[in-house]
C-alpha cells in the first residue's frame, strides 16, 4: 500500500487521517525511510509487527532482524530505490525475539526531486503470515485434489485460446485410446474424434464460453476411438481470463462415463470436485461513527451483497436488518466486548441477506480508533469479508467427514498413514476404535508393532519381501490395547518420489466376524462330510446286508427242514442246532449292520421309562466287567420318559460300557452312568450337525481310560473301524450305538481327552406320553387249512425253502422266480390264490407293485410283503396298497407262520 505524504518523522500527522485509522484497523504499520540518511522511522504499529519495543531507526538493525534468506532481496530492494522506480515493493521474513518467524508485505511510494533523486519512501507494513500459510494448505489441497482426480479416473486439459493449442494428459488419451504420438494438438483435431451426432452441440458449448456467453460448461457426448468403439465422455471446461478481461485458456476434467450412461443417462455429478481457480480476497470497508450512529460503507460493501451503494443507509438499523435474526445477539456482544476493551479487536462471523434473497456468510473486523478521555469508544473502523465460499465447503467437509466416519463404523474399517521420512503414524477414529483406545490416542509406530502377535509381522515379510514395495492386503491376528484377540484386514500403498518412497497409507478392518464365519463354515463342511460319509457307508451296508439276508433266510428254514425231517435222537440234529446257532448270531451280526444304516425294520418305539432300562444294563455290565473297574450310576428323578425302544438304548448302553471297559483294562477305573433332562438350544443344535431344538433326556457315559487323539475321533462311528485286536472286536459296536440314535431322532456329543478319559453324551428326545404298553403273553400260530397260497422270490433258495415250509405249515402253495413270471402264468391259468406271499426287492416289478396288480386280478386276495430292508419302502406305497403284514428276513418258521396267521385270521402268537 503506498501514501503520499509530505516529509515528517511524526507518522501520526499524516493526511488522509481516515484512512490512517482504516490502516490501523486492517492491520497496517506505516514507516517512513529518508534514502539520503539510511533511517527509518516507524509507528507503534510497525513496532509491533517486528515484534519490538524501540527501534533505533538504522538500516542494520532493520536488517540484522530479517530472514538471512531474504536479506539479499530486501538489499536489492532498497537500492531500486535510487532508480527511476515509483514504488518499492518487497515480502520478506522476520525472527522475532520469541524465535519464531513471520512474514511481513512491505509496500512504499517513492518521492522525488525535480531531478529525480529519490528524497524520501513512505509504505505500510501488513503481517502475511495467514496468508503464506493459507496458500500452503491451498497447495496441499491440490496436490490431493489431483491424487483424487487420479483414483477417480479423471483426465485433464488445457485449450490455449490465442493459439488454438490443446494439451492433454495421459488418462485423457486413455480414455481416448490414443498414444501420445497420435493425441490432438488443436481443438478442430479434438473435433474429430467426437461423434458425427454431437459435433454441433459441442462445437457450440465451447464457442459460447470462448465467446464470453458463459464462464465454463459441462457436457456429456461421444466420442469414437481408433478400435472403432463408441464411449461416452462427460467434460467439464472452464474459462481464464487475464487482466485485461481477454480469454486466455480453457481448462478442464473429461471422464469415461460410459459405464454409468448404461445405468442412467441422466446421471450428473452432484457438485464440481475442485476449482481451477480461486478468486482473490474479497474485502470490503466500513466507519463507524458511534456518536452520531451513522455508518460509512465503502461501494465494495454494498456489491458484496448484490445492492447498489444509494440502496443501504448509513444507519446502523440497516445493518441490523440484514444481520440474520439467529446471528446478530452473537455478533453485537462481541461488539460489546470490544467497545469495553474486553477484547482487542472485534471479529464475527455472520449471515446476511443479499439483495436476491440468498445469506451470505460474512467476516467482520474492526476496531475502536478513538476513543473520549473518559474511554468511552468513539469511532471504530473494520472491514468486511464475503467467506460464503468456505463456510459453505467447511460445511460440505463437514458433512463428508459424518458420512466417512459413519460408513467406517458400519463397515469396520478405519484409515491410517505412515511418513516414512519423519517416522509419524497417525490413524482414524474408527482405528482407534477397533484397537480399543480412546479417539484423542496419539499412535506410534512402536504401537504398530505391538499390537500384533509376535512373528506374524517378521513372517510376512520374510514370505513376500516385495509385498512393502507397491500395495499389499494380508489378514492378521490383532491383539487390542485391552488384551482382547481379533481379526484384521490391513490394505496399504506405498507413495514414492524419484528415488525413495515417502510415505505409506492404507485402512484396516475389524474382520473378526467374517473370521470366525470362515472358521464355523469349515466346521459345517467338515461335519457335512462324516455325515455325508456315514450315509454312504450305511447305504452299501445296507445293500450288502438285503443281500445276506436271503442267503440267511435260506439257511435258516433249511436248517429247521432238515431238523423236522430226522429223528430226535439223530446226531446229526446237534450239528444243525450249532449251525442254526451260528445262523442266529449271523442273522444279529445283520440286524446289527442295519441298524447302523438305520434302515432295520423292528424298532417298535413308544413312551420309555430309561430308569429300569439303565438299571437292567448297570446289572448286566457288573457281571462282565472286571473288578477292577467300578460303575457309578446317577439318575435324576426329573428326566421323564423318552420315545424309544427299549431293547435298543439297552444295547447303546451294553455297547457304550463295553469300549469303555476296554479303555480301562489295564488300569482299572471308574464307570460312570448318568441320566438327566437336558434340553438342545438353537445354537447347540447347529454345532451338533443340525438337530431339533428342544427337550431331551442326556445319558452320559464317561470312563477314566486312555482317552482318543483327534485321529481316532474323526474315525470312532465308522463301521469296521476299531482299535482292538481282530478277536477283540467288530468295529460295529459304535456304528450300531450311532445309527440306533440317529433312529431315534437324537445325537451324539464326545468329549475326549488323552490320558484322562472319555465321555459320550446321547441326546434322546423327551416323550410327552408317558403311559408305556404293558406285554401280551405269546401264543402258538394256527396251521393251515389247505389255502392256496402264491409264494414269488427272485432268489431261489428263499422261494423254496419259503413253499416247503408253508406246505409243511398245512398250506398248498405253488411258487414263482419273479413276479412277471406270476402274472403271466396267472393270466395263462387263473387260479383262486388266497394269499399272496412276495418278496419286496425283486428285479423289475417290485413286490408292492405285483401286490397292486394281483388284487386286480383276485379282489379281496390277501398279502405279505418279506424284506430284509424295509426302509425301502415307503409309507405311501403302503398305505395306497391297504391290508398288508411285513415279514423281515432272516425269518424262522414260528415268524412265517405268525405272519400267515395274521394275514389270513388277523391274529398272531402274540396276540
Amino acid at each position: 500500500m503506498a501514501t503520499d505524504v509530505s516529509p515528517t518523522s511524526d507518522l501520526s500527522n499524516l493526511p488522509n487521517h481516515r484512512l490512517n485509522l482504516v490502516a490501523e484497523a486492517a492491520g497496517l504499520g506505516l514507516w517512513e525511510w529518508d534514502p539520503a540518511t539510511q533511517r527509518s522511522t516507524w509507528d507503534q504499529r510497525t513496532l509491533q509487527l517486528h515484534g519490538l519495543v524501540e527501534f533505533d531507526g538504522s538500516r542494520e538493525a532493520w536488517l540484522r532482524q530479517i530472514h538471512p534468506e531474504d536479506r539479499p532481496a530486501a538489499i536489492a530492494a532498497l537500492q531500486n530505490v535510487s532508480r527511476k522506480n515509483d514504488d518499492y515493493v518487497l515480502d520478506y521474513r522476520i525472527n522475532l525475539p520469541d524465535g519464531s518467524v513471520r512474514y511481513l508485505e512491505s509496500r512504499g511510494l517513492i518521492q522525488r526531486d525535480a531531478g529525480g533523486h529519490a528524497q524520501r519512501v513512505i509504505g505500510t507494513e501488513r503481517d502475511i503470515t495467514s496468508r503464506i500459510e493459507a496458500a500452503a494448505k491451498q497447495r496441499t489441497l491440490n496436490e490431493r485434489l489431483q491424487l483424487a482426480l487420479r483414483s477417480v479416473n479423471y483426465g485433464t486439459w488445457e485449450l490455449n485460446v490465442a493459439s488454438g493449442r490443446v494439451m492433454w494428459d495421459d488418462p485423457m488419451l486413455e480414455i481416448y485410446g490414443l498414444s501420445r504420438e497420435a493425441a490432438p494438438s488443436t481443438r478442430d483435431t479434438w473435433i474429430r474424434l467426437i461423434h458425427p451426432a454431437d459435433v454441433t452441440a459441442v462445437r457450440a458449448t465451447v464457442v459460447g464460453v470462448l465467446e464470453g456467453r458463459s464462464a465454463s460448461y459441462e457436457c456429456t457426448f461421444r466420442i469414437t476411438r481408433p478400435d472403432g468403439a463408441v464411449r461416452h465422455v462427460q467434460e467439464y471446461g472452464y474459462l481464464q481470463r487475464d487482466a485485461s478481461g481477454r480469454s486466455s485458456r480453457l481448462a478442464g476434467l473429461a471422464r469415461d462415463v460410459t459405464a454409468e450412461k448404461a445405468k442412467n443417462e441422466a446421471a450428473e455429478l452432484a457438485e464440481q470436485r475442485w476449482q481451477l481457480a480461486i478468486e482473490g480476497t474479497n474485502e470490503a470497508v466500513w466507519d463507524w461513527n458511534i456518536e452520531r450512529g451513522t455508518v460509512y460503507h465503502d461501494n465494495q460493501w454494498a456489491r458484496m451483497l448484490g445492492y447498489a451503494s444509494d440502496e443501504i443507509d448509513d444507519s446502523l438499523d440497516a445493518w441490523r436488518k440484514l444481520v440474520h435474526p439467529d446471528d446478530l445477539a452473537a455478533s453485537e456482544n462481541y461488539t460489546l466486548d470490544h467497545l469495553s476493551q474486553r477484547t482487542p479487536l472485534y471479529q464475527a462471523e455472520y449471515r446476511m441477506r443479499a439483495k436476491g434473497g440468498d445469506w451470505h456468510w460474512i467476516l467482520d473486523r474492526g476496531k475502536v480508533v478513538t476513543r473520549a478521555p473518559d474511554g468511552r469508544a468513539l469511532r471504530m473502523v473494520g472491514t468486511h469479508t464475503d467467506i460464503t465460499d468456505r463456510k459453505n465447503l467447511e460445511k460440505r467437509l463437514q458433512r463428508t467427514d459424518e458420512l466417512a466416519d459413519q460408513v467406517s463404523r458400519l463397515a469396520h474399517i478405519g484409515g491410517w498413514e505412515f511418513d516414512l521420512q519423519t517416522s509419524r503414524l497417525r490413524w482414524s477414529g474408527e482405528v482407534s476404535r477397533i484397537y480399543e483406545v480412546d479417539e484423542d490416542y496419539v499412535p506410534t509406530i512402536d504401537d504398530a508393532r505391538k499390537i500384533f502377535p509376535a512373528g506374524v509381522l517378521e513372517a510376512i515379510q520374510a514370505s513376500t519381501p516385495s509385498s512393502l514395495l507397491e500395495t499389499f492386503d494380508h489378514e492378521l491376528p490383532l491383539i487390542t490395547a485391552k488384551g482382547r484377540n481379533i481379526w484384521v484386514r490391513v490394505l496399504g500403498r506405498v507413495e514414492t518420489q524419484p528415488g525413495q518412497s515417502t510415505r505409506i497409507h492404507g485402512a484396516l478392518q475389524d474382520i473378526t466376524g467374517q473370521h470366525q464365519a470362515e472358521t464355523d463354515r469349515r466346521v459345517l463342511e467338515n461335519q457335512l462330510f462324516q455325515v455325508q460319509k456315514m450315509e454312504t457307508l450305511g447305504t452299501l451296508s445296507g445293500g450288502i446286508a438285503h443281500d445276506f439276508n436271503n442267503l440267511l433266510t435260506g439257511i435258516l428254514g433249511y436248517h429247521e427242514l432238515a431238523a423236522d425231517s430226522i429223528p430226535e435222537d439223530h446226531p446229526a440234529r446237534a450239528c444243525l442246532a450249532e449251525a442254526r446257532n451260528a445262523s442266529l448270531r449271523a442273522r444279529e451280526l445283520v440286524e446289527q449292520i442295519l441298524t447302523f444304516s438305520r434302515q432295520s425294520s423292528e424298532t417298535e418305539q413308544g413312551p420309555v421309562d430309561l430308569r429300569p432300562v439303565v438299571e437292567e444294563a448297570r446289572r448286566f455290565l457288573r457281571s462282565t466287567l472286571p473288578a477292577n473297574i467300578g460303575i457309578e450310576t446317577e439318575i435324576d428323578a426329573a428326566c421323564g420318559f423318552v420315545n424309544a425302544d427299549a431293547t435298543q438304548i439297552h444295547q447303546v448302553i451294553l455297547n457304550l460300557g463295553s469300549n469303555a471297559a476296554h479303555a480301562m483294562r489295564t488300569n482299572g477305573g471308574t464307570l460312570k452312568l448318568t441320566v438327566r433332562p437336558r434340553p438342545i438350544t438353537p445354537e447347540q443344535g447347529a454345532r451338533l450337525g443340525g438337530v431339533t431344538p428342544g427337550k431331551y433326556v442326556c445319558i452320559s457315559m464317561s470312563d477314566t481310560g486312555h482317552g482318543m487323539d483327534e485321529a481316532t475321533l474323526r474315525r470312532i462311528f465308522e463301521p469296521f473301524f476299531t482299535t482292538k485286536n481282530t478277536s477283540e472286536g467288530t468295529g460295529l459296536g459304535l456304528a450300531v450305538v450311532h445309527g440306533i440314535v440317529r433312529a431315534h431322532r437324537g445325537v451324539i456329543d464326545l468329549e475326549s481327552t488323552v490320558g484322562v478319559g472319555t465321555t459320550f453324551h446321547v441326546y434322546l428326545p423327551m416323550s410327552l406320553d408317558e403311559s408305556a404298553a404293558e406285554p401280551t403273553p405269546l401264543r402258538p400260530a394256527p396251521r393251515g387249512e389247505g389255502e392256496l397260497v402264491c409264494v414269488v422270490d427272485d432268489e431261489g433258495l428263499v422261494g423254496r425253502f419259503t413253499k416247503a415250509t408253508i406246505e409243511k405249515l398245512g398250506y398248498e402253495a405253488v411258487s414263482f422266480g419273479s413276479a412277471e413270471e406270476c402274472l403271466t402264468a396267472w393270466q395263462a391259468n387263473p387260479v383262486a390264490y388266497r394269499l399272496l406271499v412276495t418278496d419286496q426287492t425283486m428285479p423289475g416289478m417290485q413286490g408292492t407293485e405285483l401286490a397292486t396288480a394281483m388284487r386286480k386280478l383276485i379282489p379281496g386276495l390277501l398279502v405279505v410283503i418279506m424284506s430284509g430292508h424295509f426302509s425301502k419302502i415307503y409309507s405311501r406305497e403302503l398305505d395306497e396298497l391297504g391290508q398288508v403284514e411285513l415279514l423281515a428276513k432272516p425269518f424262522t418258521t414260528e415268524q412265517l407262520s405268525n405272519a400267515l396267521s395274521q394275514a389270513l385270521h388277523g391274529k398272531t402268537s402274540s396276540s
